[in-house]
């Protein structure tokens, strides 16, 4: 892994092609509208570009006076696209555009990407949010080298470690939840430690993610760029990161379902399979764990007190154990009244990667819909969440 001073870069761009266009509106043409100020910029020229897939468009720009005041319009869109403001060298403004969208950008040159807001559009919100995440995630990436040789073990661990703990939350919070949104296809082109946040032909899991932006997108938007590519990419996620062949593939994506996780069938001490999808309706704490560790008999004492709270107003727990012994696992598993699975794949197992798990135990909660909502180390008052759970 490279982790170096990194700018967060418009798509993974690996060659910026600049053009200019010209379009204007007729006067009852439908049409989108980008308007605003900004400061302490007479007669800086503020330029508006179109984010493509595989280049930049250059498409309007205005010279500003003492006011800062700029408006853009453009023909109306059919699918979203995205746009940048920038002024030279003062870094750029990415907003993301639907239909006619009237938005409404403030900020002040000094500081172009810290100090802009933008009204009359909620993506555009949550792509600030993202890279502002992004920006001190690689803040505290530089802050572990700076204190610590990046080459040690110990150092690549730690930024691992935070990394993937940043993708669960960028996933949980914009992929997951709303996978039909801008944001969550912005969301796959993240980039955080000098590489791609989401990499589909290395993991599982983000093969995963792409698929679930695939599928949404080839229902709302099926004859965009943009589909197509995200679609490429998932299939051949789906290939590199699974045994499967392209007929397997071309059955698998025919009909993708979107459950807001990945769905686990394992058997229980009795031999039968349970699944979590089984479990819609209810709130649920998937729990990953080994029942040979020494804290497990305390940690399954708190989770008994929590099934015996919970139970009767819909709660489950569906605890995965690794134990390498079966019997062992068996004879406590008989102990318990939620659902006890085993997976006998150990570190090979496909939930492990999926769910990128990369230390037991650790555990998820799920919603009502089975949609994940939370990691451990997301959650401060567990029970506090439980009871959020069920008031919605």
């Amino acid at each position: 892994m490279k982790h170096k001073n990194i700018k967060l870069l418009f798509f993974s761009l690996a060659a910026i092609i600049v053009s200019v266009t010209a379009t204007s509106c007729g006067p009852d043409e439908p049409q989108f509208k980008i308007s605003g100020t900004i400061k302490n910029a007479e007669g800086k020229i503020l330029y508006l570009s179109k984010v493509n897939t595989g280049r930049i468009a250059l498409i309007d720009s205005v010279k500003l006076d003492e006011d800062g005041d700029f408006e853009f319009s453009r023909p109306a869109l059919k699918n979203y696209e995205f746009y940048t403001l920038s002024l030279t060298k003062k870094g750029h403004i990415t907003l993301v555009v639907n239909g006619t969208d009237e938005i409404t950008v403030n900020a002040d040159a000094n500081d172009l990407q810290g100090s802009y807001t933008v009204d009359g559009s909620e993506d555009s919100n949550h792509i600030k949010e993202m890279n502002r995440m992004v920006k001190e995630t690689d803040r505290q990436i530089l802050e572990m080298i700076k204190n610590s040789p990046p080459e040690t073990e110990f150092t690549k661990n730690r930024i691992d470690s935070l990394i993937q703990e940043f993708k669960v939350k960028i996933a949980d919070r914009y992929i997951t939840k709303a996978p039909e949104k801008s944001s969550a296809y912005y969301a796959l082109h993240l980039i955080v430690g000098g590489e791609p946040l989401f990499r589909p032909n290395i993991y599982r899991y983000d093969s995963k993610c792409y698929a679930t932006v695939a599928t949404s997108m080839q229902k709302n938007m099926p004859n965009s760029p943009r589909t197509k590519e995200i679609c490429d990419i998932a299939k051949r996620g789906m290939i590199a990161t699974r045994e499967i062949s392209e007929e397997e593939l071309a059955e698998l994506t025919t009909d993708l379902k979107t459950t807001g996780h990945f769905n686990i069938a394992l058997p229980d001490h009795t031999g039968k399979t349970k699944e979590l999808s089984s479990l819609k309706d209810k709130v649920v704490l998937l729990d990953f764990t080994f029942f040979g560790d020494e804290m497990m008999i305390r940690r399954n004492s708190q989770l008994d007190d929590l099934h015996m709270k919970y139970h009767d107003k819909g709660f489950e727990i569906y605890q995965i154990s690794y134990d390498k012994q079966p019997h062992f696992w068996k004879t406590k598993a008989n102990d318990y009244p939620w659902i006890c699975v085993h997976d006998n794949k150990g570190e090979m197992s496909q939930y492990l990667k999926t769910y990128n798990i990369t230390t037991i135990p650790t555990y998820f909660l799920i919603n009502k819909e089975n949609e994940v909502v939370l990691r451990d180390t997301q959650i401060e008052d567990l029970e506090k969440e439980i009871e959020k759970l069920f008031a919605e």
